[in-house]
């Protein structure tokens, strides 16, 4: 469990990363319902878009921290 911390940040790079793809759709949809739809919606799928680069980011260096942890677990093995 030496990568507790960083494993900690990751949960913290996806959650933020669903968060904000999740208010992205959310001003999509507000948008849908107004006037400006066409400078809206643009942006609000951007926002979603670099929500779940964020989350898949986090799920990256979720896996590179899972490899290394494994790697020095089994160098402990007899």
């Amino acid at each position: 469990m030496k990568y507790g911390f960083a494993r900690l940040l990751t949960s913290v790079l996806i959650f933020a990363g669903l968060a904000m793809t999740l208010l992205g759709l959310a001003i999509a949809a507000a948008g849908l319902m107004s006037y400006s739809a066409v400078l809206m919606i643009p942006s609000a799928l951007g926002i979603s878009v670099g929500g779940v680069l964020l989350a898949l980011v986090g799920f990256g260096f979720r896996a590179l921290f899972d490899i290394a942890e494994a790697k020095l677990a089994a160098r402990d093995l007899p």
